[in-house]
């Protein structure tokens, strides 16, 4: 299993989240075939969803998502709205979402 998580929302936007994905790690995730998950504890909350990593990577691909490199490589930079599982490219959302994820059940 791969994961990214987050505890901070973004400052004026309490519903949605920045969020990093390492290229590389996306790659790797979906050459086993393996399932993304994406989990957020803002406030005491707790949301977890996830979606099959080749499907996240070509979406971010087709949706030319910002690409970020520094120190540790290059990453898919996005705003996660960690209450409805949708991603976006803006902090506007003024845009259809990137791509939907599957809300995980407990």
């Amino acid at each position: 299993m791969v994961t990214s998580e987050t505890t901070r929302a973004e400052e004026g936007r309490p519903d949605l989240c920045w969020m990093d994905i390492g290229v590389d790690k996306l790659g790797r995730c979906c050459e086993a075939d393996e399932v993304y998950y994406f989990q957020c504890d803002i406030g005491g909350e707790q949301f977890e969803f996830c979606k099959e990593a080749c499907e996240l990577r070509d979406a971010f691909v087709r949706e030319d998502v910002y690409k970020k490199t520094n120190a540790g490589g290059t990453s898919y930079s996005f705003y996660l709205d960690y209450r409805k599982g949708a991603i976006y490219k803006s902090k506007t959302k003024g845009h259809p979402p990137v791509i939907l994820l599957n809300p995980v059940e407990n």
